[in-house]
């Protein structure tokens, strides 16, 4: 259910803007497009660099509205441009946003700035967007600045106004709770959660006697000692090389799962017995990989901050493995009856078969949408495990906060999140195919089809009757 909002003035369409992204824009060039006098969602980008020529603004420009042409039923749009400079062009800037100290040291509330007749900040990129819409058909409803030093409208740019002017009309709004916009700009929200410092070393040992577990069982599985299923030695021997595929994307077959269980369960009561905790961890991780789809939707279901310890170790090394990470990807898009077929897609694929292409479309944008509550709570998800992960086992989780923030429509985050794991691993693949994407401008098909990839979610605009917000 959405909150319909209505704006009468330029000052109050000003104020809802950070209610629509979920947050304050800076730098940036915030492209609120309308199907007649509802807002349909608002794309920012970064504003280009301040020595961008002609030629290169008017090829921002055709992208920006080219990608507004994208969204149905599109027909009209209101830039709206944040510097952090002043309002116009070669003018110095007076204060910031909220004020500046005088000489007495009392802080004052910034008035509209002078020299009416110079040119508002970025004209040369509005001029150049306001061409491209009109080429396009599509109706600008308004094209406004928001600098250091005051706000203005490209329509009216003989006019100018004070800041303070956007805090009243905010207060007017008196927008609900929870479409409220957050604090920060278009990077808030990319930062990792705090995590407590002994669950990260708890995570790391139960890793490593995971690892070590696993290992010491494929050493093992080639000199099995007979199929009494009883035998709890037997039983853990003969899962092994099943287990030790099963880790490398090659799971038993049909029938074969109870095999896994009855390994773990007498791993966890005799074979690590008495076992550190540490251990005791492992053997609840090797108990949850006899069931990686499960595993990955009880991990979407809960909390992230109360997953136990087991699970956290489980779930990092499915995500170091990319045909398990890939799994994880679509069953936390669709559902778990995805995950669990392109499982046994993966699985056909490591016996030679064709992996259907029909699995992987989305991976690069293309498609049907994915479910977004469950993309948010699998943002979460990763986040979290990203901020508990040992560095050598954070990439993974970074670059699916990554791909996760990408299918938002949050490009930013995903750059954000890149950044972070190619820090780590420079090459790799996935992190490298999402930079890719997201540096070109790419984002995907589900975008344009709903409004609620592009907007804070709970909330409708619709314009008064001012001049420039009809």
């Amino acid at each position: 259910m959405h909150t319909v909002i209505t704006a009468k003035s330029a000052a109050d369409f000003l104020a809802l803007v950070p209610a629509l992204t979920g947050y304050t824009p800076t730098r940036s060039i915030a492209l609120v497009a309308f199907r007649g006098s509802r807002t349909l969602g608002v794309l920012r980008v970064d504003l280009p660099p301040a020595d961008a020529d002609a030629q290169s603004l008017a090829s921002a420009a055709a992208t920006f509205v080219g990608m507004i042409c994208r969204l149905p039923d599109a027909d009209g749009l209101a830039p709206v441009v944040y510097t952090e400079g002043p309002l116009r062009a070669g003018t110095p800037p007076r204060q910031s946003r909220r004020g500046a100290a005088s000489p007495d040291g009392a802080v004052r509330r910034d008035r509209a700035p002078d020299s009416p007749h110079a040119r508002i900040a970025h004209s040369e990129l509005i001029d150049a967007v306001r061409r491209c819409a009109d080429a396009c058909g599509l109706a600008v409803r308004d094209a406004l600045c928001v600098a250091a030093d005051g706000w203005a409208s490209y329509l009216e740019p003989h006019l100018a106004h004070p800041l303070s002017a956007l805090d009243a009309a905010a207060a007017r709004a008196d927008l609900p709770a929870h479409t409220a916009p957050t604090r920060g700009d278009q990077h808030s929200g990319a930062e990792l959660p705090d995590v407590d410092p002994c669950e990260r070393v708890r995570v790391a040992m139960a890793l490593a006697d995971l690892q070590e577990l696993l290992e010491a069982l494929d050493a093992g599985a080639g000199t099995p000692r007979g199929d009494d299923p009883e035998d709890d030695d037997d039983v853990a021997v003969a899962a092994a090389a099943e287990l030790d595929d099963l880790c490398n994307v090659r799971p038993a077959r049909a029938g074969e799962p109870g095999r896994f269980r009855a390994f773990a369960r007498a791993a966890t009561t005799s074979a690590l017995a008495p076992e550190p905790p540490g251990s005791r961890a492992a053997a609840t991780a090797l108990g949850a990989l006899c069931d990686i789809p499960g595993l990955f939707e009880r991990a979407l279901d809960a909390a992230p901050d109360q997953l136990d310890t087991g699970t956290t170790a489980a779930l990092l090394l499915c995500l170091s493995r990319p045909p398990l990470r890939d799994v994880a990807l679509s069953q936390w898009s669709f559902s778990i009856a995805v995950g669990a077929e392109v499982l046994e897609a993966q699985v056909l694929w490591h016996d030679g078969e064709a992996f259907p292409a029909r699995l992987a479309t989305h991976m690069v944008g293309e498609g049907p949408s994915p479910d977004l509550a469950r993309v948010r709570a699998a943002l979460a998800l990763v986040r979290h495990l990203s901020a508990v992960a040992p560095a050598q086992w954070r990439c993974a989780p970074l670059t699916v906060a990554a791909w996760l923030s990408w299918a938002l429509g949050r490009s930013t985050h995903a750059s954000d999140f890149l950044a972070l794991a190619l820090e780590i691993d420079p090459g790799y693949g996935l992190a490298e195919i999402v930079s890719t994407m997201v540096r070109s401008g790419h984002l995907p098909e589900w975008a344009f089809g709903r409004s609620d990839t592009l907007r804070a979610p709970g909330l409708d605009r619709e314009t008064g009757g001012s001049r420039g917000a009809t």
